[in-house]
């Protein structure tokens, strides 16, 4: 596992995929802080005074179009498990981020580049909040300095998820799905009501759980349907 380290860059995601042809599988590339952070959506990722994690894995062996799409979920299983042995609580909100109680701690952002089938790149970048002592209420955030009342060696986490990731990928490469069952076991989304927009239309349903694709179950007039992330969008309450 190659490390790279910046002081500041626009994006580790967007710096994976400039160099992606450059670089080693697995690399990690780690900035203290991101001018232009990205979050899914479109959306920004906000990080001040070295604060957050910020960092990005780059995959490039062993990929295929029908094995890559559940590696956001893979990511926020590997996070989940680092953070709930540093304080237990934390929960995944389907399909990208990492909650406590009803807050937001941890975002994540999976990009790829297909060509002809041929999936030469996954980058999947990271943003923790650590060390924030504070945040606004509009973001509904919270860091993990808050959550125990003490300071975390970024760096230190950072290697520990890298790590943790990498192993749980070699054993989803081997078709383990153990990651599935830990989602189930710390679903954020369970037993809750959802609105969510699919086929341009509004719904509302109660999440049941995941099923083995990594979709999302709800339940809508007494029928539960699987829906995959591409195909609909949780509205935020």
């Amino acid at each position: 596992m190659k490390v790279i380290k910046f002081e500041e860059i626009n994006s580790t995601n967007e710096y994976a995929k400039i160099a992606y042809q450059e670089l080693d599988n697995n690399t990690v590339i780690i900035a203290k802080h991101q001018t232009a952070g990205k979050g899914r959506l479109g959306r920004t990722w906000l990080d001040k005074d070295a604060n957050s994690a910020l960092f990005t894995i780059l995959i490039k062996d062993h990929l295929n179009t029908s094995n890559i799409s559940n590696l956001t979920l893979l990511m926020a299983t590997s996070v989940l498990k680092v953070l709930n042995n540093i304080t237990p609580g934390f929960s995944i909100k389907w399909p990208n981020d990492i909650y406590y109680q009803d807050k937001k701690v941890v975002g994540i952002l999976t990009e790829s580049k297909i060509n002809n089938n041929n999936v030469e790149y996954v980058i999947i970048g990271v943003g923790i909040n650590v060390n924030q002592s504070e945040f606004e209420d509009s973001l509904n955030a919270i860091s993990v300095r808050q959550i125990t009342n003490q300071k975390t060696d970024i760096d230190t986490l950072i290697i520990e998820i890298a790590t943790t990731f990498i192993s749980d990928l070699t054993n989803y490469f081997k078709n383990d799905l153990t990651y599935l069952q830990i989602i189930e076991d710390n679903f954020y989304l369970k037993d809750k009501q959802v609105t969510f927009i699919y086929n341009n239309e509004e719904r509302t349903g109660k999440v049941v759980g995941i099923d083995k694709f990594g979709g999302i179950l709800i339940e809508e007039n007494n029928t539960i349907k699987s829906y995959q992330t591409g195909e609909m969008l949780l509205k935020k309450k």
